[in-house]
């Protein structure tokens, strides 16, 4: 789909000839189709992936910093913080 909607993909749909031609072998055109599948299923696992990755670091780098506000709190006023991080 690269890059549109899938409404609008589903909409604007036109069967690609030149890359699955109608006279080839049905058994040629399902095993070009699953290899598409495969890549574009392997893409999407990756951007995931990398999504999942950069969560977890801002996760981690929001929870450094209310640590290190925290200390520096319990230092300057004596007092310790008890909310949850």
């Amino acid at each position: 789909m690269e890059g549109v909607p899938p409404d609008t993909y589903l909409e604007r749909f036109a069967w690609n000839e030149a890359k699955y031609p109608p006279r080839r072998p049905l058994k040629e055109t399902v095993a070009a189709i699953t290899e598409t599948a495969q890549k574009l299923e392997d893409e999407l696992k990756a951007r995931a992936r990398a999504c999942a990755a950069r969560s977890v670091c801002a996760g981690l780098a929001s929870a450094k910093c209310s640590l290190t506000a925290q200390i520096s709190m319990e230092r300057t006023t004596g007092v310790a913080c008890t909310c949850s991080l």
